[in-house]
């Protein structure tokens, strides 16, 4: 069996779209998981109890959504590039 030797920027390609997709990965997790907009939405809910602000669930869930929208655009741009 012979051995193949691979150039230095088919090695540098390969990795780099291993690396996007592990990150895809990840962005999809973490949404799914701990930046689940049901799971932020309970964690302000339960802040703002000890305040006195309050908000109505939509705008809690539209607030979430702010705080995911960065994943969102690392998800988008990793996907792309």
């Amino acid at each position: 069996m012979e051995k193949t030797t691979y150039s230095k920027i088919y090695r540098v390609i390969h990795w780099a779209i291993g690396i996007s997709f592990l990150l895809l990965l990840v962005t999809i997790f973490l949404r799914s998981t701990w930046l689940n907009k049901r799971h932020l939405a309970d964690i302000i809910q339960n802040y703002l109890q000890g305040t006195d602000q309050t908000l109505s669930r939509k705008q809690i869930w539209a607030l979430a959504g702010q705080i995911r929208h960065p994943m969102w655009q690392w998800h988008i741009y990793l996907a792309t590039y």
